[in-house]
């Protein structure tokens, strides 16, 4: 006779001959450790989508802007020049080396804020740039987003073969 010990809360369980799936699935506890575990799989798969969504989304308290178009056809690279907006504003000496690098003399914008403050987006429309968003690249987002879940399902799968080595005494127990 086979004897698996476990504990159950806080009562020790003794299963006698507990060597196939069926015999597990006949109890309750187990029923309920599956609804359990499914649920977390589904719970963490989508918690790391929505993260991998949100870490790759343009933020307006960093380089939502990713660059500067000028009328000339020149591209300035904010993040690469430092330059950052905040909340939908970029300072007056932003301004202006966006201007120096798109070859773009001083405008009379720039020039009725002090230097260093901040000054809406909408101050700087009638430049001659234009501060352009980048766009999502959904490929990426995807191909994050399906490596992901798939590491968890692997993840997920070793729980499930450790547990029924230790309960039943194989990785592949019989059905």
């Amino acid at each position: 006779m086979v004897r698996a010990v476990f504990v159950c809360g806080d009562i020790i369980c003794y299963m006698e001959n507990a060597k196939t799936l069926g015999h597990l699935n006949g109890k309750s506890w187990y029923r309920l450790l599956k609804v359990f575990y499914f649920s977390t799989i589904v719970i963490v798969s989508l918690a790391s989508v929505i993260g991998v969504f949100v870490l790759n989304q343009p933020s307006e308290n960093g380089n939502y802007y990713s660059y500067a178009q000028c009328k000339n056809g020149t591209t300035v690279d904010l993040e690469g020049n430092g330059i950052y907006s905040f909340n939908g504003y970029i300072s007056s000496d932003d301004s202006n080396t966006i201007e120096q690098k798109c070859g773009i003399s001083h405008t009379d914008t720039s020039a009725n804020f002090q230097a260093g403050q901040r000054v809406p987006l909408s101050a700087f429309l009638q430049n001659n740039y234009q501060l352009v968003v980048s766009p999502t690249n959904w490929f990426l987002i995807i191909t994050y987003s399906l490596i992901t879940i798939l590491v968890i399902l692997a993840f997920f799968e070793l729980l499930k073969r450790l547990f029924y080595y230790v309960i039943l005494g194989s990785f592949r127990p019989k059905k």
